[in-house]
C-alpha cells in the first residue's frame, strides 16, 4: 500500500534501503580479514580472495532469476527467504574450519543478498512513482556507495579486537535486526502478481537489449571500471596489511577516501547531464580513470608504492568512474523506455560480473606478482575499458 504521509513514506524508504544494503554490507565487511582468514584456514591469500569472486558472481546470476520470482510470487516471501539465505551462509562462513566452508557460505549469502537486493528495489516501484521513485532510487544509490566505505572500517575495527569471525558474525546480526524489522513492518506491495511462472520468456526479454551495442557500450565501459575498483578492493587488504604494514583498523579508513572521490565525480557527471553528449562525459572521465590506474602501477617504479601515494591514485581513479558510472546506466537504460526494468537488471547483472571478474584476475595473478597484481588488474582494465567502449560507439554509429 502506499504511504499514507511523508513521514510513513519516508521510513518506507530507510527501511527498503537498509534491507537492499545488506548485501554491500556483507560482501566487504571482511575485506581486512582477508590475510588474517588465509593463515587462520591454512591457504593462501589469492584463494581468500576467490570467495569475493564467488560472492559477486553468484550474486550477479542470482538476480536475474530471483526478478521473476518476485514477480509470480511477491516481494515479501522473496524478501524472507532471501534473509533466511544470508543469514545461514554468515553463520557457515564464521563457522568454517576450511575454506571451502567459506565458499559454501559465500555462496548462500549471494543468493539472499540478491532476494533482498531485488525485493527492495521492486518493492520501491511497486510503491512510489515519478519524483517520489527518483528520489527513493538516488538514496539507494547514494548507501550502496557509502556501505563499501564504512563496512572495511568496521570489519578492521572488529578483525583487530575479535579475530576474522567477527566481522562475519556482524553481517549475521545486521541481517537478523534488519529482517525482523522489515518483515514485521513491511507489507506485500506486489498486488498483482503473475499467475504463472515463465522463467525463459523472462529471460528472452533479454536478448533485444543485449543485440543493442551502443546499450553494451556503456554496460562494459562502466562493468570494467567495477572490475577495475574490485580489483583495488580484493588485492589492496593484503598489500596494506602485510606489505605496508598497515593494521586491519588503519587500513579500514583507506577506502572512503576513493568513495568520496566517487560522489566528487558523479556530482560532476549530473552537472554535466545535458549540456554534454553522454559518450563525451565518459570519453573524457575514461582518461582520468586511466590517469588513476597507470599511476597505481607505476609508483612501485618510483619508490613510490606506499599507503598515502596509493589512495592518491586510487582518488584519480575514482573521480574518473564516478562520472562514468551513471552517466553510463543513465544513457543504456534510455534507449529502452519500454524495457527499463530488464534494462536496468541486465546492467545491473554485467557490471556485477565485472566487480567478480576483477576479483578473480587479482587472484590469479596474485601468486606470481605478490603486491602488483591488483595494480597491473586495474591498468588492464580500465584499458580494455575504453577500448571496447570506443570501438563499439564506433561501430554502432557506422
Amino acid at each position: 500500500m502506499p504511504p499514507s504521509t511523508a513521514a510513513g513514506s519516508q521510513r518506507i524508504v530507510l527501511l527498503l534501503t537498509a534491507i537492499s544494503s545488506i548485501g554491500q554490507y556483507g560482501s566487504s565487511v571482511y575485506l581486512p580479514s582477508f590475510p588474517a582468514i588465509a593463515t587462520a584456514l591454512a591457504t593462501d591469500l589469492a584463494t581468500v580472495q576467490l570467495t569475493l569472486t564467488v560472492f559477486l558472481g553468484v550474486f550477479a546470476a542470482s538476480q536475474l532469476v530471483v526478478g521473476p520470482l518476485s514477480d509470480r510470487f511477491g516481494r515479501r516471501p522473496l524478501m524472507a527467504w532471501g534473509f533466511l539465505f544470508f543469514i545461514a551462509g554468515s553463520v557457515a562462513a564464521a563457522l568454517a574450519t576450511s575454506i571451502g566452508l567459506v565458499f559454501a557460505g559465500r555462496v548462500l549469502q549471494a543468493i539472499g543478498a540478491a532476494a533482498t537486493t531485488v525485493a527492495a528495489r521492486a518493492a520501491v516501484r511497486d510503491v512510489f512513482s515519478g519524483t517520489e521513485m527518483a528520489r527513493a532510487m538516488a538514496l539507494m544509490a547514494m548507501v550502496f556507495g557509502l556501505v563499501p566505505a564504512a563496512a572495511p572500517l568496521i570489519g578492521g575495527v572488529l578483525q583487530d579486537a575479535f579475530g576474522w569471525t567477527a566481522p562475519i558474525w556482524s553481517a549475521a546480526f545486521l541481517a537478523v535486526v534488519i529482517g525482523i524489522l522489515g518483515l514485521r513492518t513491511f507489507a506485500e506491495t506486489n498486488l498483482t502478481p503473475l499467475r504463472a511462472l515463465n522463467l525463459a520468456g523472462a529471460l528472452a526479454a533479454y536478448r533485444p537489449v543485449i543485440a543493442s551495442r551502443a546499450f553494451m557500450a556503456y554496460a562494459l565501459v562502466s562493468a570494467f571500471g567495477l572490475a577495475a575498483l574490485f580489483s583495488f578492493l580484493a588485492g589492496s587488504p593484503g598489500v596494506y596489511i602485510e606489505h605496508m604494514g598497515v593494521s586491519a583498523t588503519g587500513y579500514g579508513f583507506y577506502p572512503p577516501f576513493g568513495v568520496a572521490a566517487f560522489v566528487v565525480g558523479a556530482g560532476f557527471a549530473r552537472r554535466l547531464a545535458g549540456r554534454m553528449a553522454p559518450q563525451t562525459v565518459i570519453r573524457r572521465a575514461i582518461l582520468i580513470q586511466m590517469a588513476g590506474a597507470f599511476g597505481m602501477a607505476a609508483l612501485p617504479a618510483a619508490g613510490l608504492y606506499q599507503p598515502v601515494p596509493v589512495i592518491l591514485a586510487m582518488v584519480v581513479f575514482s573521480l574518473g568512474f564516478g562520472a562514468i558510472m551513471p552517466t553510463s546506466l543513465a544513457a543504456a537504460v534510455v534507449r529502452f523506455p519500454d524495457r527499463a526494468g530488464t534494462a536496468s537488471a541486465l546492467i545491473g547483472a554485467v557490471q556485477i560480473l565485472g566487480s567478480a571478474f576483477g576479483t578473480l584476475v587479482t587472484s590469479l595473478l596474485t601468486p606470481a606478482l605478490q603486491h602488483m597484481a591488483f595494480p597491473v588488474t586495474m591498468a588492464g582494465m580500465v584499458t580494455a575499458g575504453a577500448v571496447t567502449f570506443l570501438v563499439m560507439m564506433r561501430s554502432e554509429r557506422g
